[in-house]
């Protein structure tokens, strides 16, 4: 569970940012909204003798190009950055600092990011550039035992010599890890000086309970973020095919977007010698196109991800007047496909523990389908967050939302074009009464975060 992501220097982003997930001390649709971090027992964690509370839901709001897209996108980032591998030391991070000055796009840039898992709070700064990962640190607060404040590492790079360097690490972890000198020089060999350390910890072969965690909750909790667009989703293939809960769960979701939808049925389009033949014309375009031959993936690579990335035919089953007919997926509507992959990421926020970006959320969903998309993950998710961004003001008017101002947040652009990120809950009692009409107080821009037409 994330307890804060802070971002500066990041596309319009200058001057930090911070997105929190703690809650404010209202306690209006408490089971709702609020989630409680747990030890790896069960038991929940406290902070002064009572339960951490967070939020499941941040809503972000804003004009066009006023930067609550950059927000998922710099979380995304991070995620990519941590978990991907770089073919070589000349990869720049894909990713642009501050345009409108003259200094930011030499400064670095700065992403911080907090969050919980088994009973651990990992604080992750990363310093960057276009180049490399400048500075890497890392404290941890282990609940599961004492539940102190701890360095866990910290890494620098020789930009000059662009050579990583394992400055510092836990006394105390090396000793519970058993790790040897060794271990740790193998570490900061593996990782190259535009990759995180948990990239480098993917190379190695030893024992690091905290880099083992870290590496989970980026890989298997922070889930990748979701666009507008209505591309098939792997995830929610696996799910539709393999999980027959899930299966009429999707179904009973895409029946809500249109009553005639009865169900839907997958076909595998890639047989044996199909996937063969892509992969030896992939090879071989890949090396013709390639500098270096170091850098040409040989067939396995390819087969393997060709078979790990199957192409299916997804069928969607109607019902007309007592008979069934299947439409091909790419046919239906934009709602139909939007409502598909929605029913397969809300039965996967709550059947697992997740973190979910999704961008314009409502693009192509009737105002109720959306209303009824949040109030089913607010009711039924246990351990999930979801962070969104929408022009949506209809869901400004559902009171299940507005009544907990803390869920509900704006990016705004200043005269010198940097985005401003702030909470509905920031504003005060006199600026805006509790009896007062969100959605009327942001239609005519009193709290900004809205397209200035003249």
């Amino acid at each position: 569970m994330i307890l804060d992501f802070s971002i500066q220097n990041f596309g319009p982003i200058k001057n930090e940012q911070i997105l929190s997930f703690e809650a404010l001390s209202s306690t209006c649709y408490e089971d709702y909204y609020v989630i409680h971090p747990r030890l790896m027992n069960g038991d929940l964690i406290l902070r002064q003798d009572k339960p951490i509370r967070l939020l499941k839901l941040a809503m972000l709001y804003g004009a066009n190009a006023s930067g609550k897209t950059t927000i998922l996108e710099a979380l995304n980032f991070l995620r990519q950055l941590v978990l991907e591998r770089k073919r070589s030391k000349g990869e720049a991070l894909n990713f642009l600092p501050f345009a409108f000055d003259s200094v930011s796009k030499n400064s670095p840039t700065f992403l911080k990011i907090r969050f919980y898992h088994k009973g651990i709070l990992f604080e992750h700064q990363l310093e960057i550039n276009r180049f490399c990962i400048i500075k890497e640190l890392v404290y941890y607060w282990d609940y599961n035992s004492t539940g102190r404040k701890r360095l866990l590492f910290e890494r620098n790079t020789q930009q000059q010599n662009q050579v990583t360097e394992l400055t510092k690490i836990s006394e105390r972890v090396i000793t519970e890890n058993d790790l040897s000198r060794q271990a740790t020089e193998s570490l900061q060999l593996a990782t190259l000086w535009n990759e995180s350390i948990l990239v480098g910890f993917n190379k190695v072969n030893f024992l690091f309970k905290e880099l083992r965690l870290m590496q989970e909750w980026y890989s298997d909790v922070l889930e990748e973020m979701v666009d507008s667009r209505n591309k098939i989703d792997q995830r929610i293939l696996k799910i539709a095919e393999e999980d027959h809960k899930g299966e009429t769960f999707i179904t009973e979701f895409l029946q809500r977007s249109d009553f005639n939808i009865q169900g839907f049925q997958i076909e595998n389009l890639s047989s044996p010698k199909l996937l063969n033949d892509l992969a030896s014309m992939i090879s071989s375009i890949s090396a013709m196109l390639k500098k270096d031959p170091d850098e040409k993936e040989s067939e396995e690579e390819i087969l393997k991800k060709l078979q790990s990335h199957p192409m299916k035919r997804i069928q969607v089953r109607y019902g007309v007047m007592g008979d069934q007919y299947l439409l091909p997926f790419e046919y239906t509507s934009l709602g139909t496909k939007r409502a598909f992959t929605l029913a397969g990421l809300l039965y996967l926020l709550v059947k697992q523990s997740k973190v979910l970006m999704i961008d314009e959320f409502e693009s192509s969903l009737h105002p109720d389908l959306a209303e009824f998309f949040l109030i089913a993950f607010l009711k039924n998710v246990e351990q999930s967050q979801l962070i969104l961004t929408t022009h949506s003001r209809e869901l400004m008017q559902i009171k299940e939302i507005v009544d907990r101002r803390d869920v509900i947040w704006f990016t705004d652009k200043n005269p010198q074009l940097e985005t401003e990120l702030y909470s509905l809950g920031d504003f005060s009692s006199k600026e805006l009464r509790r009896e007062s009409s969100i959605y009327n107080f942001y239609k005519i821009g009193k709290l900004g975060a809205k397209p200035n037409i003249t």
